[in-house]
């Protein structure tokens, strides 16, 4: 689709889930699970399993299996885990397993289509699975607030360079 001087575009590009084309975001999420205080380990998953959140042990794993994009995926999921049970610390939110799945992967669809992803093929019956009645499809609703203000965060880290990035800017600029 080209456009003319002073038209938008208004289709998103499109990156495929099975490239590398977002290795660049992997670092920031990796910082930002170091500022949660978990570690990240990539390993052997069984097939069909890209990745977990372990929250006793604050360590997320991804699928070594999986292609960059998958686990830029995977990890934007596994981290709103790790930033939904922050919040339950805090009393902001008590939801049943079931329900933070709902969420977790609604804040994973809103992150990952910003980055280019469209997982909607895979989100929205992942999310249809979890939901085991109309309730639990109110729960999206209910903490609308709270998966936005958890995405915001996915997102303000991944837009931010890495202090490695900044300094190698800093040096190209004197």
């Amino acid at each position: 689709m080209s456009t003319k001087p002073g038209e938008l575009q208004l289709d998103p590009p499109i990156e495929p889930l099975e490239g590398d084309s977002l290795a660049w975001a992997f670092p920031r999420l990796v910082a930002l699970a170091a500022e949660l205080g978990c570690t990240l380990v990539v390993e052997p998953h069984p097939d069909g399993c890209g990745g977990c959140f372990m929250p006793e042990l604050r360590i997320i794993s991804l699928s070594e299996r999986s292609s960059m994009n998958h686990q830029v995926k995977t990890f934007v999921h596994e981290l709103s885990h790790a930033l939904l049970r922050q919040a339950a610390e805090l009393d902001e939110t008590s939801l049943t397993y079931s329900q933070e799945e709902l969420v977790v992967e609604s804040i994973a669809l809103s992150v990952v289509a910003g980055l280019g992803i469209d997982t909607s093929g895979y989100s929205i019956p992942y999310i249809a699975s979890w939901s085991e009645n109309e309730q639990d499809l109110a729960i999206v609703e209910a903490c609308a607030g709270l998966i936005d203000r958890l995405a915001n965060r996915i997102e303000d880290a991944v837009r931010r360079a890495p202090q490695a990035e900044t300094a190698d800017a800093d040096a190209v600029a004197a």
